[in-house]
């Protein structure tokens, strides 16, 4: 299993067969990463005033997301709490 993990989404001799950031899937031409998908993301970041991601990784990475969905679960946690 650890070995698939590591050829599907960290090296593999061809490559990353399957790289972990939206903008990548979300290219219509030449598949890219940091594209306006991350800066898209990035803002809704900013906007949320969500700041604890990984600034060196593109905000469409699956860590930033993952933690961002953290982030919001954790918020609508502490408004059910609060109100009901």
């Amino acid at each position: 299993m650890n070995a698939d993990f590591t050829r599907l989404f960290i090296a593999d001799l061809d490559g990353i067969k399957a790289p972990p950031f939206a903008s990548f899937y979300y290219s219509t031409d030449v598949p890219q990463v940091y594209t306006q998908n991350s800066v898209e993301i990035a803002q809704i970041y900013k906007d949320n005033k969500f700041n604890s991601y990984f600034a060196e990784l593109p905000a469409d990475s699956v860590s930033n997301e993952l933690l961002f969905l953290e982030f919001a679960f954790k918020i609508i946690k502490f408004v059910l709490q609060k109100n009901f």
